[in-house]
Parts: C-alpha cells; sequence; structure tokens
C-alpha cells in the first residue's frame, strides 16, 4: 500500500459480513490527544456552513 499524508487515513471495512467501518488514528494525534490502547472515544456530529463535521473526544475514566 502506498504511503499516504500523516494527516490522512483510509477507510475500511471492519469485518467482510459487517457494513461497520475502520480506521487508523494518524500517529502524530495518537500522540497529541494521549491516546492509548484500549482507550474510549466519544464521536459527535455537527454540521458547519453546509459540511458533516466530526469531533473525536478522548473520553474521561470510561469504559466499554
Amino acid at each position: 500500500m502506498a504511503r499516504m499524508n500523516s494527516s490522512q487515513s483510509k477507510v475500511a471495512a471492519a469485518r467482510p459480513e459487517s457494513i461497520s467501518m475502520r480506521t487508523t488514528i494518524p500517529t502524530f494525534l495518537a500522540k497529541k490527544m494521549n491516546l492509548d490502547i484500549g482507550d474510549t472515544l466519544n464521536w459527535d456530529l455537527d454540521k458547519i456552513d453546509g459540511e458533516w463535521v466530526m469531533t473525536i473526544r478522548k473520553a474521561k475514566n470510561a469504559s466499554m
């Protein structure tokens, strides 16, 4: 696979039989957000100037 710009990631199928998707969090973003394996993320969706924008936050003391 070709190397991507460090601020981009590709969306892939989570599993062949699922409609869920997954992606990789670029290293510089994971470091900036102080993410560790097993951390929980909170996702929000807003429409700004007619464009859908996702906001991702590290959950505080949350587990799934």
